[in-house]
């Protein structure tokens, strides 16, 4: 399904493929495959606010308290997976 929303980002359907990544992320928020779709298809629509809480939530789960508390490391970290994937 993460797959569908990778289609439709780069069709540039950004609103199916936010709607696609939601339903994902509803079930599982860490869904590395579709993170990195989330986030850039909220930063095509200028959604800041679910942009902004998408991240704070990242930077304090679990998946990101295993690397070393350096704030900077930790959004390094989440842009680098952006960045591979897309």
């Amino acid at each position: 399904m993460s797959h569908r929303a990778e289609v439709q980002y780069y069709s540039h359907d950004f609103r199916a493929a936010v709607a696609t990544c939601r339903d994902i992320l509803q079930g599982d928020p860490h869904h590395l495959t579709c993170l990195p779709v989330y986030l850039c298809t909220l930063h095509e629509l200028e959604q800041k606010n679910e942009l902004f809480y998408r991240e704070y939530f990242l930077l304090g789960s679990a998946l990101f308290r295993s690397i070393p508390a350096r704030p900077v490391l930790c959004c390094a970290v989440l842009a680098a997976l952006c960045c591979s994937t897309l």
